[in-house]
């Protein structure tokens, strides 16, 4: 997937994830959403980045709900045009922080399915669910990985490298 061919791709995730934790800066157990620009946009731009969940995964069916109600209140929903509907302006891209080994597991994997239960039909395609952790990060259908931005290691203070 790492050629963005599509909307919802995003171009350069290690740059985006270490914005969303400049900004945010999460700890183990939250889950950020991040509104970017689309993956067509030559900006695609972090637009906003709010934290939907700390601690303990909720039951699919209430996370579908409540990202639905994220994205609906956030981006709006889709418009019509003609006989048909508009393309979505934004991505809502999912950051999952945690402890341990960057490889996905049955908590990012339940985001991506309340994301696509949640029927949300906002003016935003659902893209990735991004994992981050002390070692490093990874999307769930993204390939690309790297060591850095990561989280802070206990005692530590996260840094972002410029780059």
């Amino acid at each position: 997937m790492s050629n963005n061919t599509n909307p919802w791709d995003v171009r350069d995730p290690e740059a985006m994830i270490a914005e969303v934790l400049r900004r945010q800066r999460p700890q183990p157990g939250d889950v950020l959403v991040a509104q970017l620009g689309r993956g067509d946009d030559p900006d695609q731009a972090v637009v906003d980045v709010v934290r939907v969940q700390r601690g303990a995964r909720p039951p699919r069916l209430d996370a579908s709900g409540m990202l639905a109600t994220h994205a609906l209140t956030v981006v709006g929903d889709r418009s019509r045009k003609g006989e048909g509907w508009t393309p979505p302006q934004y991505v809502l891209v999912t950051i999952v922080c945690r402890s341990g080994r960057v490889v996905p597991g049955p908590e990012e994997l339940s985001w991506l399915m309340a994301w696509r239960y949640s029927n949300h039909n906002s003016n935003a395609f659902d893209g990735d669910v991004y994992l981050v952790t002390e070692h490093g990060w990874t999307g769930c259908r993204d390939e690309r990985a790297g060591f850095a931005p990561a989280l802070p290691r206990a005692g530590r203070r996260l840094s972002v490298a410029q780059g």
